[in-house]
Formats: structure tokens, sequence, C-alpha cells
């Protein structure tokens, strides 16, 4: 049943939205690691320096350590992510998946910046809009994309899910106020969840 309640993006997210800080802003970081594969995959595709993305991965880590108090140039890492959106020309098929993946790591950075658990409520829905053009791409050819049919199977494809799943598995830990173990789980299980989008 719960499952089913919270399968669509607005229940989601409206459920991200009743974390106290610094939950919101632990699980919005949450986010960021959840979709670093793809971003490390646009990365490659088009060419991103290696130590470009070691500072960026080292971003992840400041936001992690700004959770727990410890500081860090958030603002920096905010400046550093946005900077590396992909632009509209050219783009690639990885394009897609980098834009929600960097979004992430930048609503995860305003969240700290501002308190704003508005922003955490915008990271997963930026997972769970990755998910959605993943199940997207996945659709028979013969299915019109803007079709209920095409909606319900949307809901039900296994990346979807998987995004659902992750999420709320991700705010249950956030809830109880574990961020260690947030940071470990999301991070831990960032390659299975990603390897489902093709």
């Amino acid at each position: 049943m719960r499952r089913t309640k919270f399968r669509d993006r607005g229940a989601l997210v409206r459920r991200v939205l009743r974390l106290r800080m610094p939950a919101g802003a632990a699980f919005a970081v949450a986010c960021g690691e959840r979709l670093w594969p793809l971003v490390v995959r646009y990365g490659s595709v088009v060419g991103t320096p290696s130590d470009t993305m070691t500072e960026l991965r080292d971003g992840l880590d400041t936001l992690w350590r700004a959770v727990n108090g410890d500081g860090g140039d958030v603002a920096r890492v905010h400046a550093l992510a946005e900077a590396l959106l992909p632009p509209d020309d050219p783009w690639v098929d990885e394009s897609g998946y980098a834009e929600d993946g960097l979004a992430t790591i930048i609503y995860a950075a305003e969240a700290l910046l501002s308190g704003d658990r508005r922003e955490a409520g915008a990271a997963a829905g930026r997972v769970y809009d990755a998910a959605d053009a993943a199940a997207q791409l996945l659709l028979p050819d013969s299915i019109d994309s803007f079709t209920p049919e095409a909606e319900k199977l949307l809901r039900e494809s296994t990346v979807v899910r998987a995004a659902v799943a992750v999420a709320h598995a991700d705010l249950d830990v956030a809830r109880r106020g574990d961020l260690v173990g947030l940071r470990e789980q999301s991070r831990s299980g960032a390659e299975a969840f990603t390897a489902l989008f093709p």
C-alpha cells in the first residue's frame, strides 16, 4: 500500500518536505550521491577533465561535512556544479542525466546555504525526473509517451520504482538522524541504482 501511495513525484516531494534540517539537507546530498555515477558517465562522454571531476567529487564530500557542521566552502561547490551543467549545444544522450545529477548537488548546496527544506524537495524531484527520463527511453516505439497508458507504464517501470524505493529508503534513514548511515547507504547503492539507466 505504501509503495503505491508514494509512487508519484508529488507525494515523494511532500514527504521530503516534512524532514527537519539538517536531515533535509543531508537527504539532498544523498540524492547527489545516488545520481553521481550518471554525472561521471556524462563527464566521460564529453571529456570533462579528470581533475574537474575529482574536484566535484570532493565537493560532494564537502557537502557531507557541512551537513555535520564541519564547515567547508558550500558556495564554491554550488558554483562548480552550476558551471558544469550541460550546454544546450551540443546535447548528448547523457546530458539530461547530468543535468539532473548536477541539479541535485546544486539543490543540496542551496539547502545548506539557505536552510530551506524546499531545496531538498527539489533534489528528490530531480532523482524522480532522471528515472522518468530513463523510463521514457525504454518505452516501446509503438506507445505514444503522452497517453495515460504511457504514464502508467512509466510509473510502473523498473527504474522509476527503483528511484522511489531508494528515495524512501534514504528518507527513512534521514528521519532517524543517522547521517553517517545515510551517506554510506546512498553512496554504496549508487552504482546498482544507476545501472538501470540506459
